[in-house]
Parts: C-alpha cells; sequence; structure tokens
C-alpha cells in the first residue's frame, strides 16, 4: 500500500493562515516546489493543499499548483469560499484572481464555470470591475475541453438576465454578440423594471440599446395585464415621483417599435392609459409635478396623443386642471402646449 505524506504539505499550507506576507509569496513558491519534491503526496493532498492556498489568496501558489501538479478544485468550491467558510472572506476582485490563477487551455482546474460567471454578474461593478470580467469571459464560457461540457445555454442566459439586472451594459453586449445568450423571456424589460425597484425605465432603454436588436426582447412583449413597456411607464409617471418625465424615454421606446395603438385588457392605449380619469385632478395622480416636469408631461400627451390620432373629448379641461392642480400659472408657451387639438 502507497504511503503519502499529506501532512507535511497540508502543515506548510497550514502556515499561511498565520498571515504570511504576500510579497513573499514568490519565495512560499519556491518552498512549495521542494516540499512537493521531496515528499510523497497524494493527488487529493494536492487538492487540499489547493483549496488553503484559494482560501488564503495565495494565487501565485494556486497557479504553480494547477499548471505544475495538476490540481484540481472541487465543483463546489467556489461556493464554499464564498458561502460556507466562516473563516474565509472573499471578494469579486478575489474570485476574478482566483479564475486568472486556476485557468489553463482546456478550462478552470475543476472550478465550476457556471458557477464563476453568475457569481460575477450577479452583483454592481465598477467600471474597471467589469472590463476585467469581460477578458476573463473566454476563459470561463469557452475554455472547457470539449463540446458536451461546454457552458449550458440556460447558464449563459441567467447571466444575461443577471448582467442586464445589474447595469452590466458592455457585458450584456458580450454575452449576446458573442456568446449568443439570449433573454429566455421576451418580457424580460418589463421583468426586472417589476422585481428591481432601483432599475429604471432609462436603465431598460440602455439595456435593449446594449443588446442592438438581438437577445430575444420583444418591443411589445406585454405583462399579466395586458400592457406594454410603455403602458407601464404612463402608468407609473402619474402616480411615482422616483420615474423621470422624460420625452425622451418615450420616443426611444416608440423608435424601438412599441406600438402606440396596442390595448391592454382593460381596452386602454399607453395614451389612455396616462389621461385616466381615475382622479378629480385627471393625470396628476398622487405626485406633485414641478414646473418643467408639468411642461414635459404635456409634451408627451401632445405627442401620444398626435402619434395615435387620439384624444380623450375633456382633453383641453384636463390639461388645464393638471397644470393648476400642480399650483402653476400656465403662461403663452402652456397654452400653446395644451392646444393640441
Amino acid at each position: 500500500m502507497d504511503h503519502y505524506d499529506d501532512g507535511s504539505l497540508l502543515g506548510f499550507l497550514g502556515l499561511l493562515s498565520a498571515g504570511t506576507a504576500h510579497a513573499y509569496e514568490e519565495g512560499l513558491v519556491h518552498a512549495l516546489d521542494s516540499v512537493l519534491t521531496r515528499q510523497r503526496i497524494s493527488p487529493e493532498g494536492i487538492n487540499g493543499g489547493l483549496y488553503l492556498a484559494a482560501k488564503y489568496k495565495y494565487f501565485r501558489c494556486v497557479a504553480f499548483l494547477v499548471r505544475e501538479w495538476g490540481a484540481l478544485f472541487d465543483g463546489d468550491t467556489l461556493n464554499c469560499l464564498l458561502h460556507e467558510d466562516a473563516s474565509c472572506e472573499y471578494t469579486v476582485d478575489d474570485v476574478m484572481e482566483l479564475v486568472r490563477a486556476a485557468s489553463q487551455h482546456h478550462g478552470l482546474s475543476g472550478l465550476d464555470c457556471g458557477v464563476t460567471l453568475l457569481t460575477l454578474v450577479r452583483q454592481p461593478l465598477s467600471p474597471a470591475q467589469e472590463q476585467n470580467v469581460i477578458q476573463l469571459l473566454p476563459v470561463i464560457i469557452s475554455g472547457e475541453q470539449d463540446d458536451l461540457m461546454r457552458m449550458h445555454q440556460g447558464t449563459l442566459n441567467q447571466a444575461l438576465y443577471e448582467a442586464a439586472k445589474h447595469k452590466l451594459l458592455h457585458c450584456v453586449t458580450h454575452l449576446v454578440g458573442e456568446y449568443n445568450a439570449y433573454f429566455e423571456h421576451s418580457d424580460a424589460l418589463l421583468r426586472l423594471l417589476n422585481a428591481n425597484h432601483n432599475f429604471t425605465f432609462k436603465d431598460a432603454m440602455r439595456v435593449k440599446d446594449a443588446v442592438a436588436g438581438g437577445g430575444g426582447l420583444d418591443p411589445n412583449a406585454r405583462d399579466a395585464d395586458g400592457n406594454t413597456i410603455l403602458h407601464v411607464y404612463c402608468a407609473r409617471v402619474r402616480e411615482d415621483a422616483s420615474v423621470r418625465v422624460d420625452m425622451r424615454i418615450v420616443k426611444k421606446m416608440v423608435k424601438w417599435g412599441v406600438q402606440l395603438w396596442i390595448q391592454n385588457h382593460g381596452r386602454e392605449t399607453a395614451y389612455k392609459v396616462l389621461m385616466k380619469m381615475n382622479h378629480p385632478t385627471g393625470v396628476v395622480g398622487s405626485r406633485q409635478f414641478s414646473q418643467e416636469e408639468t411642461k414635459e408631461m404635456i409634451r408627451i400627451i401632445r405627442y401620444l396623443s398626435s402619434e395615435t390620432a387620439m384624444q380623450c373629448s375633456d382633453h383641453e379641461l384636463m390639461m388645464r386642471t393638471f397644470i393648476a392642480a400642480n399650483n402653476h400659472h400656465h403662461d403663452s408657451d402652456d397654452e400653446e402646449l395644451i392646444n393640441i387639438m
């Protein structure tokens, strides 16, 4: 029976937890090589040493064990480092360093590529961090040994949704353009708007621009109530002060292909949603508008009514009521905006 001296390796690497300065890591690599050369270490022992090197963030040691001794991670390693090992504190930058150290021409030395990708895009990143992730995408996505082991399409699609959710627009562009990822639900932007209060309509249009016509998005996708993204914008801008009153957003939606004549399950176009008389002050809803916002709202209403050739019967009265409700005195410019018959 073979006798292995795994304890000498693990004991040596255990000393790293005492806080050996990373500046001396090159010397540690030479010492590690000496231990492995002189002692009989089992493959399991080498793999155990690899985990310890990763845990204590000695990434040169990780690269050495992977490339010179064929060490492999367990597929659940990243989950352990991030969530299960209470003594380990890993950041997104640490994960990227680990990927660089573990990468080889045939993959990530046992790290789960799907988990790695999702870990990196499932959180906000600085512009520099996002660029680093993009540089690692070829290693993470395309580095498996054979076609059967290549990343599952569902994982790529999930990563795309997470990247969009966290506004990683360059990652979105690369995942769609380089790796054929797509949104599995054509109403993904509506889902993001409903699920994430930090995801704005401006963000939605930026994601739309990032996929450049691909990605499986449908400009006329509808939610459970039959609303398009324009319906939802018109409903929220009336009520929610956090929603920016912006004609450019409306025009972007229309240019994208949102059809203004589409009716929701209540037989309402987006224009009718905006002009709903469910409040004594008409379009005012529950928010108060500044003077500039009031003018922009009237511009949006004029645009939608002209594009759909549709107006409410008491349109002008509603406009005057709207202005008065927001404590503004309309001048000649407002009068011109109101007169859109």
